[in-house]
């Protein structure tokens, strides 16, 4: 492979790796934002179920109070819209394995992001390398094309031939 479009190669793995990585960051994110609601849920249902007073938050600082004298539930998302009535005890277990699962697959993104960054490290490394070769094969080929130049500019010239001994314009 023709060194510069080994560079060209390299330069599109560079940049290709470096999205990855941005979608992995932005995924990270999101899952961090979904691990501390998680665990906001889970807080508030231990806090409730210890005693069956408290306060749930409606949004724009507006709460409901609660004083429940009969079983405490809870209405779980299951998924695509389908809620289910379950206990305090449930809903925990239930939020634990779900926030267990979350750093499961956090952790595997992290590890996706390490090994992401070390291949981006390492593809830089060789491309800075490629490219030094590259430019000075370019310099090398540069100063020989330049010196066979100037040895046919230095190169004598021939003489020219006179008639007799008349000067030329030359002379």
């Amino acid at each position: 492979m023709q060194p510069k479009e080994e560079l060209q190669r390299l330069a599109r793995l560079v940049d290709m790796n470096k999205k990855r990585l941005d979608e992995i960051e932005f995924q990270l994110e999101r899952l961090q934002n979904v691990v501390e609601e998680h665990q906001s849920a889970l807080h508030s249902i231990q806090a409730i179920s210890s005693s069956n007073k408290g306060h749930i938050p409606i949004g724009a600082g507006v709460m409901i109070p609660l004083n429940s004298e009969s079983e405490p539930s809870t209405l779980v998302d299951l998924g695509s819209g389908v809620f289910a009535e379950k206990s305090h005890e449930d809903t925990t277990q239930l939020l634990i394995k779900r926030s267990n699962e979350l750093e499961d697959l956090q952790s595997k993104l992290l590890n996706e992001r390490e090994q992401l960054t070390h291949l981006i490290t390492t593809n830089s490394e060789e491309f800075e390398k490629l490219a030094q070769v590259f430019s000075s094969q370019q310099e090398l080929n540069q100063s020989v094309e330049n010196e066979s130049e100037k040895e046919l500019q230095k190169s004598p010239r021939k003489p020219r031939r006179r008639f007799g001994s008349e000067l030329t314009l030359d002379d």
